[in-house]
């Protein structure tokens, strides 16, 4: 089953050819390429906590059940292809 998935966006990064970034007023803003498996699995996940590692910080926060239910509404709506 799908239980915790553990995002780690610095781990990702190094994985992941292809990020497109982007620096304004101070703050980083990053894409990165992530497989549909991933996505479905976030979708299915009954509980998602995101990691952000930065140069100072690790930001760790805890996807609530709304935000899960949205996300699987935009795939529903946004299919993967």
């Amino acid at each position: 089953m799908f239980g915790v998935r553990l995002l780690s966006l610095f781990a990702l990064a190094g994985l992941i050819a292809g990020c497109a970034g982007t620096k304004k007023h101070g703050i980083s803003r990053n894409l990165y390429r992530v497989s549909p498996e991933l996505l479905a699995d976030i979708a299915r996940a009954t509980q998602v906590r995101i990691r952000l590692k930065g140069v100072n910080a690790v930001i760790e926060k805890e996807m609530n059940q709304r935000s899960r239910d949205n996300f699987k509404k935009f795939l529903a709506k946004y299919p993967i292809r």
